[in-house]
């Protein structure tokens, strides 16, 4: 109680009366009465950094606190965490790494603690991430930091949502946009949905509860969160991560009827859905995703002041199919025809494909489309008809259904057994024409399923059928030189073309 009061008369005197030097003096006369034990040297000690601080004297405010923290208490760990991540903050403009050191101190001595709400630890693992981030300034680093924060913040509203959450979470989303845009970019993002700049992470940001806050808070922000998760962990190529996150994304996201982040998240999660071979989970939501993204495309062409309301349903109607084609029916013919080139038992994955668009049809506006891209898996895959017939198909599918189609009937027509490697280079280049058309150049598709295939495929033709090339080792020469420069931790830029032809 004693040290309380002296505190309080420090912040009476320095703060209200504006006499900062008479009440730093109050504190360090203090420190030398009989009644400053371990505990009192720490509070006192701790005010003196605030009064020091407050008036722009970083070095004095720098040394109280470490004053502060010298002597170990089995108490206040609430205090003790605020003053060791103020000092990071401190240390931190000339000293990045001992940051890092102080707020993993902090983290610890939170996560030990029973007694002290989880957001409190949040907040220090918070700062942590900043702190590591800002260290080797690469979004990479604090990504598990970051993440194993996000996991603790949204166990705790799963309890209760106070408004000091509210103000959290707000806070936390902030930091989760401009890490998710770097790591997924690699800019961060320029302005906030109000059309503010887009302020960068601070460290100590999260030490204060502004009320304030609680204003920009929506239920609508949770699904939002998520999906910045999934772009953060997307950016990084941490696959499994960037599924679980989009996935509870879309689900929360289609219940508050949210469709740019239900877009968003689909293309997220589905082609690491079809590599986990989950293609009843991924069609499902590639078709969730599909209606998303044509009434998205519905309401940008109401809001241009073109009320065909008729038309723009049947458009609608017509892009959710194909979109979710795209989504799920492309990369599974990729993954599936890649166990072909492999050689591996390819019939299992079939079937759950066939099967998954079979399901698709009681939900779509075109049920035929659905139950032809069964058959054409079947045939493809399991009953590996021959190229003439699957180049007919291609031709006859693709005319009534379009582009999508086509290149799916590409992918399975240039595995076949009697397919040239001059047809299936032909067919290949096509593919990849049409997915540089229709995708992102930074998709994950690239990296997880497209370039995989490609791969595959010919490190394989060239390893047995290398003799039907002109020139051999020239063309195998060249093959290295174009493969995805996919590094560990990178995102692959997709399979590079080469300069030569190689027959003829």
């Amino acid at each position: 109680m004693w040290t309380w009061a002296v505190r309080t008369r420090v912040i009476v005197i320095a703060e209200c009366m504006k006499e900062s030097a008479r009440g730093i003096q109050l504190a360090k006369e203090s420190l030398g009465g009989v009644k400053a034990t371990a505990v009192a040297r720490f509070g006192l000690w701790d005010i003196i950094s605030v009064e020091e601080g407050a008036i722009g004297h970083r070095d004095e405010a720098i040394a109280a606190l470490e004053e502060a923290l010298r002597d170990p208490l089995d108490s206040f760990e609430f205090w003790r965490s605020r003053a060791m991540i103020r000092l990071a903050s401190l240390v931190g403009e000339n000293n990045r790494k001992r940051a890092v050191s102080i707020l993993e101190g902090a983290v610890a001595l939170l996560s030990a603690s029973h007694e002290l709400p989880e957001t409190e630890t949040v907040k220090a693992m918070s700062e942590l991430a900043i702190a590591q981030w800002l260290d080797c300034g690469d979004v990479a680093r604090a990504f598990a930091t970051w993440e194993e924060a996000a996991r603790r913040l949204f166990e705790v509203v799963s309890k209760q949502r106070t408004d000091s959450w509210k103000a959290l979470f707000v806070r936390f989303g902030h930091v989760s946009g401009y890490l998710a845009s770097v790591a997924s970019s690699g800019s961060p993002p320029k302005q906030t949905a109000s059309g503010e700049p887009y302020a960068a992470p601070q460290p100590g940001m999260f030490l204060g509860d502004n009320a304030g806050l609680i204003e920009f808070y929506g239920r609508v922000k949770e699904h939002n969160l998520f999906a910045q998760l999934a772009m953060y962990a997307d950016g990084l190529g941490r696959d499994e991560s960037a599924k679980s996150w989009a996935l509870k994304a879309v689900t929360d996201a289609t219940a508050a009827g949210d469709v740019g982040a239900v877009s968003l998240s689909t293309i997220i999660a589905i082609p690491r859905l079809i590599t986990s071979d989950q293609y009843d989970e991924a069609v499902r939501i590639a078709v969730v995703g599909g209606k998303a993204s044509a009434e998205g495309m519905n309401r940008l062409r109401a809001s241009a002041d073109k009320p065909d309301w008729l038309v723009q349903r049947e458009e609608a109607s017509t892009e959710a199919d194909e979109y979710s084609l795209l989504l799920a029916a492309l990369p599974a013919a990729l993954r599936i025809a890649k166990g072909v080139s492999a050689r591996n038992d390819v019939q299992v994955a079939t079937r759950s494909m066939s099967g998954a668009c079979e399901a698709a049809a009681g939900q779509s506006n075109d049920p035929d489309l659905w139950t032809s891209l069964a058959v054409l898996f079947a045939d493809m895959f399991i009953d590996r008809r021959p190229l003439a017939y699957l180049n007919a198909e291609a031709n006859r599918l693709g005319e009534r259904w379009g582009d999508t189609v086509r290149a799916i009937a590409y992918v399975g027509a240039s595995v076949t057994a009697d397919a040239p490697l001059e047809h299936s280079l032909i067919l290949h280049d096509q593919v990849f024409r049409f997915a540089r058309r229709m995708l992102q150049r930074k998709s994950c598709v690239y990296r997880l399923l497209l370039d995989p295939f490609v791969v595959e495929f010919w490190e394989r033709a060239l390893a047995e059928r290398a003799f039907q090339f002109h020139a051999p080792r020239v063309v195998k020469a060249e093959f290295r030189t174009c493969l995805p420069r996919n590094n560990r931790g990178t995102r692959s830029r997709g399979f590079e073309g080469g300069r030569h032809r190689p027959f003829g």
